[in-house]
């Protein structure tokens, strides 16, 4: 093998060493939070559902199911506000207006979906036993330190 060969081999190597160890290590962090691979409640409240017992979980599961479904449409309005503004932004001649219109309704969008998250979370909250509350505090510490 010749000396350039050599090198672009041990560059293929190396890259995908440092591929497999990223991909290893995600695996190895989620196993070691304890968070399951696949959840039946995602990102917004999920870190809420994830501190409950599992009698609890399986009592609001629909609850947050249906909260879900409120979110999932609210994030369509930003993923089409996000749309209006690039294609807004790819026309020939920029139109001040039209971003400017495009902006403003991703702003409302983006502040509808905080508004209700923000409720969805009180209201879970309240539903909380001391000791839950406190598991979700921790998470919350773990999380501000850079533990996740």
């Amino acid at each position: 093998m010749s000396n350039g060969k050599g090198r672009l081999f041990n560059i293929i190597l190396i890259c995908s060493l440092t591929i497999n160890l990223l991909l290893l290590g995600g695996l190895v962090g989620r196993f070691l939070n304890k968070v399951p691979a696949h959840s039946p409640v995602p990102g917004q409240l999920g870190w809420i559902y994830h501190q409950l017992d599992k009698d609890k979980r399986d009592a609001l599961k629909s609850e947050f199911e249906s909260r879900i479904r409120k979110a999932r449409t609210i994030r369509t309005d930003i993923r089409e506000a996000q749309r209006d503004f690039e294609a807004a932004l790819l026309e020939p001649e920029l139109d001040r207006q039209r971003l400017a219109a495009a902006l403003d309704r991703l702003r409302v969008a983006s502040e509808t979906f905080q508004q209700e998250m923000h409720k969805q979370m009180l209201d879970m909250l309240m539903r909380l036993n001391p000791e839950e509350r406190a598991r979700v505090a921790e998470f919350l510490r773990r999380r501000d330190e850079g533990g996740f």
